[in-house]
């Protein structure tokens, strides 16, 4: 019974939400948790450097090194409003690199409210509809789950919003 009426909560609340972020919602939890970036292909060679244009229009400069490191721990792609910059880590793949910086990118547009936790669900929504990909931004979320059900909900048109600036 427990686990039918947490199924009718979680559909309802899965209708609201507007087809990509319902489907990365979904996918959060079913698919086996990590946050390793396991794309390897090519195909979004160009996608980078476009984004980082776009970034850059915005005031942010993109940045690649490695290793990055945030309070002590591996990262593949960080963003300092202090500097206004987005660093991504170059040994990544080209599409592993666009996945970063699409989140990367949902960063410079979070609502100012959101803590760490709510930002990273926010930043993997805008790309999550930027890429068009769930398994990686999924895999990230998983352990979050039930906060970004919470931030999607509340924030899903800025999502849409902020994934719309970074295409256009």
């Amino acid at each position: 019974m427990k686990n039918a009426i947490l199924g009718a909560g979680l559909a309802i609340l899965l209708s609201i939400l507007p087809y990509r972020i319902m489907a990365l919602s979904a996918e959060m939890f079913v698919v086996f948790p990590g946050a390793t970036r396991v794309v390897t292909t090519n195909d979004h060679y160009w996608d980078v450097g476009d984004l980082g244009v776009r970034l850059n229009r915005l005031g942010f400069t993109v940045v690649y090194g490695t290793p990055l490191y945030l309070d002590g721990q591996r990262v593949y792609g960080v963003t300092s409003f202090e500097e206004h910059a987005i660093a991504i880590d170059s040994s990544l793949s080209w599409d592993a690199r666009y996945d970063v910086l699409t989140h990367e990118a949902g960063h410079t547009h979070q609502p100012f409210w959101v803590n760490a936790e709510e930002g990273d669900c926010y930043a993997e929504g805008v790309a999550a509809v930027l890429t068009g990909t769930l398994r990686e931004h999924a895999r990230y979320l998983h352990g979050t789950k039930w906060t970004c059900l919470g931030v999607f909900l509340a924030e899903w048109p800025s999502i849409y919003a902020t994934a719309a600036t970074m295409h256009n």
